[in-house]
């Protein structure tokens, strides 16, 4: 009931067009089925019986990809779309978006999408408010095990970047790692990091912080090793 209200009073008082909702909790398709009525877009990361990965600082979740591509001026539609497929590669299918967008209370039909694809959020000055944005990074790679790679991240940033750290994590038995970004540039950092000592999978996750000890959002990318050590 004091969601409802809530929602009501959005509507009412704040004069908004178009309500747009993104529940980032366990089962979060039981609040979809309970909310939906009245949101124009509603995004779930989970579904029924699946738990949410939100709240754990060095792990990247749906609404963290989903907010960090907000901020690069993507859509909602876009931002949706980069959130889901992190969901599906990385957090091992934990994660089952869901998109509803055209009225009728079912999610991920064919003709959910378009009003994401054409809705945008936002203020002016919500990044300087939010801190620093990695605004590009390493993308998902294939390396043989042990071959030195370059990570990097750019920075954008009102204020002066204080650090870039990347955290890796990997295949069972890889304790995660954790690694200091050097400025190159004034928006450039990078670091040659060569701890991939097994074939498998191995997650990046990038994030800045300013000099006001404010942070970005995760960027993450996957890089894949095979074949013998070199």
């Amino acid at each position: 009931p004091q969601l409802f209200s809530l929602f009501d009073s959005l509507r009412t008082v704040a004069e908004i067009e178009r309500m747009v909702v993104l529940a980032d909790i366990p089962n979060s398709q039981a609040a979809h089925d309970a909310l939906y009525a009245g949101v124009d877009v509603w995004m779930s990361s989970t579904r029924a019986e699946q738990n949410s990965y939100y709240g754990n600082g060095r792990s990247p979740t749906f609404s963290r990809l989903f907010f960090s591509r907000i901020l690069l001026g993507e859509s909602v539609g876009e931002a949706y779309r980069a959130g889901r497929d992190f969901s599906v590669a990385l957090l091992q299918h934990a994660h089952s978006p869901l998109l509803d967008d055209n009225g009728d209370a079912v999610p991920n039909t064919k003709l959910d999408g378009l009003l994401a694809e054409h809705t945008y959020l936002g203020i002016p000055g919500m990044e300087a408010a939010l801190g620093p944005v990695i605004t590009r990074h390493n993308g998902d790679q294939v390396v043989p095990p042990a071959r030195e790679l370059e990570l990097f991240a750019e920075v954008e940033s009102t204020e002066p970047v204080h650090s870039v750290r990347v955290n890796v994590s990997g295949p069972r038995g890889f304790a995660p790692r954790e690694g200091v970004l050097a400025q190159q540039a004034p928006a450039r950092f990078a670091l040659l990091y060569t701890d991939f000592p097994v074939s498998g999978v191995y997650h990046l996750s990038f994030v800045a912080t300013d000099a006001l000890q404010r942070q970005s959002l995760h960027a993450v990318a996957v890089v894949k090793t095979s074949g013998p050590s070199i």
